[in-house]
């Protein structure tokens, strides 16, 4: 289970609301975001709140579609082991 990929999508706690609350969305993620879960909009951008509803006992259901700040989050466990390959 070296993969960082593996790691991402087994693991959760990114997504599950242990380490994070909500996940910021920008203005041109929205209306994508929408089509595939509630959002809650604030101004012109928007925000989920933690744990996850795409959260399911085999991963992220949209990990191929994810908004970009869960794409952008790396926890300590996948930067160390990227840092180990």
């Amino acid at each position: 289970m070296s993969d960082p990929t593996n790691i991402c999508l087994s693991c959760g706690l990114c997504c599950d609301g242990t380490l994070i609350g909500f996940v910021q969305l920008e203005s041109e993620e929205l209306s994508p975001v929408r089509k595939l879960m509630e959002i809650e909009q604030t101004g012109e951008n928007g925000m989920f709140f933690l744990p996850c509803n795409e959260l399911s006992c085999n991963g992220c259901n949209i990990y191929s579609q994810r908004p970009k700040a869960c794409r952008n989050f790396e926890c300590r466990v996948l930067k160390s082991v990227e840092k180990r390959s």
